[in-house]
């Protein structure tokens, strides 16, 4: 099995393959189904961003970042976004099927509601939102949310 040295350090405005770094091609299509690797590294502070208003049914606007998909993966993760909250934005009572969600607070202030239990959560904490759970988020603060999010699949 062959190595080779990927030097190509750029691919797009917001991810690229890291340079010098040594990969067997073999390994890398058999790890990742695929026989290049095209994005090894995404910069999720440039990516690009979609405006959505009343997320899950909740109310104003939040800014979304997909930077991960479920193409992204060979295992069940479904996607890893970032999303900020402007104050007064929420994102609406929910539920899930049969996948399990983490919100991961990078900064900001809010409350939290998991099956019906409202709890105020902030920068660090990372709140694990069950299979089948209902869920939200309210920012009542004058600051942004700025959250992770991801959401695995449950292999049944």
């Amino acid at each position: 099995m062959g190595h080779c040295t990927i030097g190509l350090s750029f691919v797009g405005e917001w991810d690229r393959l890291s340079v010098g770094t040594p990969w067997s091609l073999d390994e890398t299509a058999t790890h990742y189904g695929k026989q290049i690797v095209a994005t090894l590294i995404k910069n999720f502070l440039n990516a690009p961003k979609q405006f959505q208003e009343g997320s899950h049914g909740g109310s104003g606007p939040v800014d979304l970042q997909e930077i991960w998909s479920r193409a992204d993966f060979t295992s069940n993760v479904d996607f890893l976004d970032r999303v900020v909250i402007p104050p007064n934005s929420t994102i609406g009572l929910h539920k899930h099927g049969n996948n399990e969600e983490m919100y991961i607070v990078l900064d900001g202030q809010a409350t939290m509601t998991i099956d019906g239990k409202p709890m105020p959560v902030g920068r660090g904490d990372m709140i694990l939102n069950p299979a089948f759970g209902e869920h939200g988020l309210v920012n009542d603060s004058d600051a942004n949310v700025d959250l992770l999010v991801l959401q695995i699949g449950i292999v049944s």
